[in-house]
């Protein structure tokens, strides 16, 4: 059976856009901090940023190394690999209701907009090659690492 890569890990980047905006903001306020004279109405400001800023950091950092790790297992073929097809399909209509389907009684969740429901790509009946990470999603469920469906 031949099968087309619909979707792909190792297609989204690793590099991070805002990682390179809040570094500047994190410089930009060091650089105050040190060769400015800070008033004391402008060092709450100053602090609050430093703190949001610092948040924003850790987060997309801790993003960044996820994301990371996921290729390497990719990469490594350190993954499961179910083949059939998908059962029980259901749409994501809103925050409340994550899109999630299944193949050969393995489930799969997207709990974010955009999933795989765009432009058909999942529907019930679809033949799909399906490899991923037992378990790696934030809910516990199946984090799909690539998604093949036949031609």
């Amino acid at each position: 059976m031949e099968y087309m890569t619909i979707y792909n890990i190792l297609d989204e980047g690793v590099i991070y856009y805002d990682l390179i905006i809040i570094i500047t903001i994190l410089s930009f306020i060091v650089y105050c901090f040190i060769k400015c004279k800070i008033k004391i109405i402008n060092k709450f400001f100053t602090y609050t940023l430093l703190f949001y800023a610092s948040v924003g950091l850790i987060a997309t950092l801790a993003t960044y190394f996820y994301k990371l790790n996921l290729r390497k297992i990719y990469e490594n073929k350190d993954y499961k690999v179910v083949e059939g097809v998908v059962e029980n399909y259901t749409p994501f209509i809103d925050k409340k209701q994550s899109e999630s389907f299944s193949v050969k009684g393995v489930k799969f969740t997207m709990n974010y907009y955009g999933g795989f429901s765009e432009v058909g790509k999942v529907y019930n009946g679809l033949k799909v090659k399906i490899y991923y990470e037992n378990g790696s999603n934030k809910d516990g469920s199946n984090l799909i690492l690539r998604l093949d469906r036949k031609r």
